[in-house]
């Protein structure tokens, strides 16, 4: 238990009230806190700007081009994420697709999204218990903190801090609260695919083992080292995955979903 002086704790039940609408002082704390995390984002961010100028350009650039396309602008074109996506397709493994999708997955994620009727569309969206849009806001974050951690790539905490945010993001949040519950309303589109592909083999359990916290890196950094579920009775089962398998895959979880937010969010 915290234990507070009873100056302290006065100022922060006059806070509640004064400030907060006459919040109690465990509501009052936490919103205190939020607020010094949210300034403390706020600073990194005008750091960041300070003292790599081009990159955050670069940031504002893409960031423009994502509203633009979440407004709806018109002649829609994912062909730079089509692109990218087609290198994950020399992965160890990848999602048995036709060629013709392969060479446009993001494009034809979003169009099969897009052509759904307003029932299928409708369900689509509920199913997914966060709005797309916040979703769409979230990765926005990841990927301005991605460019933070690509800037410091020289201090091993940061590079570390990020490899355990695009694990988590990659093959837990999309996967679970975005992939399988858009899959299920239809099973025959690409992005269902491409969800099946993350819900089985090892990415099942590099997923359950990224959730339970069974994995550290391989001595030599080429990967990492992770621990199944095991029988009953019986020990935990190790694997390992390859840096390029990791990479490739979290770029094929997080490629695809854009594809499908896009889309999401046009249909609002």
């Amino acid at each position: 238990m915290l234990s507070v002086s009873d100056e302290t704790r006065e100022q922060v039940l006059r806070i509640g009230r004064e400030e907060f609408g006459g919040a109690s002082a465990d509501e009052t704390v936490r919103r205190l806190v939020r607020e010094h995390w949210q300034a403390a984002a706020i600073a990194a961010v005008h750091r960041y700007s300070e003292s790599d100028p081009q990159g955050w350009a670069d940031y504002l650039a893409e960031a423009d081009k994502f509203e633009r396309v979440r407004g709806r602008e018109q002649g829609v074109s994912l062909q730079h994420l089509d692109n990218q996506l087609l290198a994950v397709r020399a992965a160890s493994e990848a999602p048995h697709l036709p060629d013709d999708v392969w060479r446009c997955l993001a494009t034809t994620i979003h169009e099969e999204i897009t052509g759904l009727d307003d029932t299928l569309t409708n369900r689509l969206r509920l199913s997914v218990l966060v709005p797309p849009e916040r979703y769409a806001e979230e990765l926005a974050a990841f990927q301005a903190w991605m460019d933070i951690a690509q800037a410091n790539a020289n201090n091993p905490a940061i590079v570390r801090a990020q490899v355990m945010t695009e694990l988590y993001v990659a093959f837990v949040w999309l996967r679970d609260s975005l992939m399988k519950p858009i899959a299920a309303v239809d099973d025959q589109t690409t992005f269902a695919a491409v969800e099946h592909f993350f819900s089985s083999g090892r990415r099942r359990t590099l997923r359950n083992a990224i959730a339970h916290g069974r994995w550290c890196y391989l001595p030599n950094f080429s990967g990492l080292e992770c621990w199944a579920k095991p029988g009953c009775g019986q020990p935990h089962e190790r694997f390992e995955i390859s840096t390029a398998d990791l990479e490739a895959w979290q770029l094929l979880s997080r490629g695809t979903a854009i594809a499908a937010l896009l889309a999401l969010t046009e249909a609002a």
